[in-house]
């Protein structure tokens, strides 16, 4: 991006989710970051991060539930 542009502002469900993706254990945060962000095959998450594919689809498993829960609980106190 050029200097003299700025960034649009980010959404608050932007700023929601890189909230709740903080909250995860780093392992777990670096398998769905590398996975759902930089769209890497789950062979090559495996990989970058040294554990067997079952360890990173376990890791996408529990990230995938401790974000959905956060993301819930933020729609349920904003309700």
């Amino acid at each position: 991006m050029p200097r003299d542009e700025v960034a649009p502002p980010l959404s608050p469900d932007h700023i929601a989710l890189v909230a709740a993706l903080q909250t995860l254990p780093r392992a777990v945060r670096e398998a769905v970051v590398l996975h759902y962000i930089a769209d890497q095959p789950v062979a090559e998450v495996a990989a970058a991060l040294g554990c067997s594919v079952e360890a990173v689809k376990t890791r996408l498993l529990r990230g995938r539930r401790a974000l959905a829960a956060a993301l819930t609980d933020r729609e349920a106190t904003r309700a």
